[in-house]
């Protein structure tokens, strides 16, 4: 059974540039936020090591630094015909 949530527009934003594929639906990637924080919560190394990427990953692509799934996979010469 289905159920509505609400999130900001920011949110929302945050939520699509984590897709993995255009049509991933939101329950997805939450389930896969979810999944990754489980594994973290379990190791506090991993954790550490893990939140420092994420921030600096998240600098990175404020900076501009960053590329797009698609523009990934089109670098690798994947279709994303999903």
């Amino acid at each position: 059974m289905a159920t509505t949530i609400q999130v900001t527009e920011t949110v929302k934003a945050e939520l699509d540039e984590i897709k993995s594929y255009k049509r991933q639906t939101y329950n997805e990637v939450i389930q896969k936020l979810i999944d990754i924080f489980d594994i973290i919560s379990e190791d506090k190394e991993l954790r550490g090591d893990v939140l420092r990427d994420i921030n600096e990953a998240k600098k990175e692509i404020r900076q501009g630094k960053g590329i797009t799934t698609e523009q990934l996979l089109k670098n690798l010469g994947i279709t994303n015909d999903v």
